[in-house]
């Protein structure tokens, strides 16, 4: 009976929301739907008890906790979809042209990634595990197969690069050979680093870009689910060739993939914790401190494994609230969310009232670990990364006039200044 109330509870916020935000694509939309998704397909496939509501009334605060965070950082105003699509629209211009620099910049990143395909190659060859894709996670995992900063760094830009350009470049179709070359790129960064993570960092971006880049209609969802059902194809596929097992395993691993940091949350919670003292969230600033020699705090973000889903498997991942949990506790980690909600509102406020593709691309990113929560944190774990990915925005932004240039407007700029030239030849004339 209390499952059916929470059921019916989560189903009716979900709906709310929808209608307070006006899109499925607000982010406190999606963070409500895909914790419905998951913890409902959990009672209904795993299991339901006390605990698992407990559970579920602890989500539902913190999504009412984060949607409030949301509106109070735009100040209640629901931003309209055909805002940023018509914005959109008008700045990835037809006439947008590529600098000789930007090829240079795509030559570096195809060197790079070439070599750590080499290097990939050369690790598996000597050390099968399987297949490939196995081989290269042992590798890398285990510090056998060191790829090093340089690809590591290359990587990142290459991912914030391609969705930059995807976005300034959306209608503008003379260049879409170098958008092709730049997302293969990007995806091979990804591919050799042997992670999903990597994969999901640009595939989701690329569906919000696209969902607020033209008119909402039902072609478009229709489009997206398509998508996202490639997605899903695309793990299922990696989840084979990884473990090189029968495919039926491919249901067991999507099984604990949706379900086993819950149930791993829910083992680690009842069976009692000591608090880590920030130890998590401030990781990023603790590791600066070793560096310098300050500290020598152990920071390895490594879990334990836990048993789960009766013993039949085991997992390290324990959703995103547990990492602060763990800190200092639940009030902590509702803080945390109600912050992470003004955060998403304050970079749509920012996104609407003064467009740049670099706060939307921004924005578009920050949907990855909006969606992966059910999963794992994926914010202050990742604060280097968070750096990286809004370094080489800004730096993209900074000298895209490098990058890219507009025909008309050059044309128009020469004009201007033939016309002004003119003009003062004539006035020294009439003196």
């Amino acid at each position: 009976m209390l499952f059916i109330i929470v059921f019916i509870f989560m189903v009716a916020l979900f709906f709310i929301e929808k209608k307070v935000f006006k899109t499925l694509i607000a982010p406190p939309v999606v963070l409500t739907l895909i914790w419905s998704i998951v913890l409902i397909g959990f009672a209904l496939l795993v299991r339901v008890d006390a605990d698992v509501l407990l559970f579920m009334f602890f989500v539902i605060c913190s999504i009412i906790l984060f949607s409030i965070g949301y509106l109070i950082s735009t100040n209640g105003k629901v931003y309209k979809l055909s805002f940023l699509t018509k914005t959109i629209q008008d700045r990835s211009n037809k006439d947008i042209h590529i600098k000789i620099s930007l090829y240079l910049i795509v030559f570096f990143e195809c060197i790079v990634v070439l070599n750590g395909i080499i290097s990939a190659i050369r690790f598996t060859t000597v050390n099968n595990y399987g297949n490939f894709l196995l081989s290269l996670r042992i590798g890398i995992l285990s510090n056998k197969l060191v790829l090093g900063s340089l690809f590591s760094y290359t990587g990142v830009f290459a991912i914030v690069l391609f969705l930059y350009m995807y976005t300034h470049l959306l209608n503008c179709k003379k260049n879409k050979t170098i958008l092709v070359v730049q997302g293969i790129i990007a995806f091979s960064f990804g591919l050799i680093n042997s992670g999903r993570s990597y994969i999901y960092i640009i595939i989701i971006p690329l569906l919000i870009i696209y969902y607020y880049s033209s008119e909402n209609n039902y072609k478009k969802i229709i489009k997206i689910i398509k998508y996202l059902f490639i997605v899903i194809l695309i793990f299922l596929l990696y989840s084979y060739f990884k473990s090189s097992e029968n495919i039926l395993q491919i249901y067991d691993d999507l099984k604990l993939y949706l379900f086993g940091s819950i149930d791993g949350f829910l083992q680690w919670f009842t069976g009692g914790f000591k608090y880590l003292d920030g130890k998590n969230s401030f990781r990023f600033f603790i590791e600066i401190m070793n560096a310098f020699g300050l500290t020598n705090i152990d920071t390895n973000l490594v879990e334990k494994s836990v048993l789960i889903f009766n013993g039949t498997s085991s997992t390290n991942v324990y959703t995103i609230f547990k990492y602060y949990i763990n800190d200092f506790g639940v009030v902590y980690c509702l803080l945390i969310v109600f912050l992470l909600g003004l955060v998403y509102g304050y970079l749509m406020k920012k996104v609407t009232r003064k467009f740049s593709v670099k706060n939307f691309v921004f924005l578009s990113i920050m949907y990855y670990p909006l969606i992966f929560s059910f999963f794992s944190d994926q914010y202050l774990s990742l604060t280097s990364t968070w750096i990286q990915i809004y370094f080489w925005l800004f730096i993209i932004d900074r000298f895209k006039d490098y990058l890219f240039s507009n025909k008309k407007n050059v044309i128009n700029e020469k004009q201007l200044a033939f016309k002004n030239s003119n003009l003062k030849n004539t006035v020294k004339v009439n003196k």
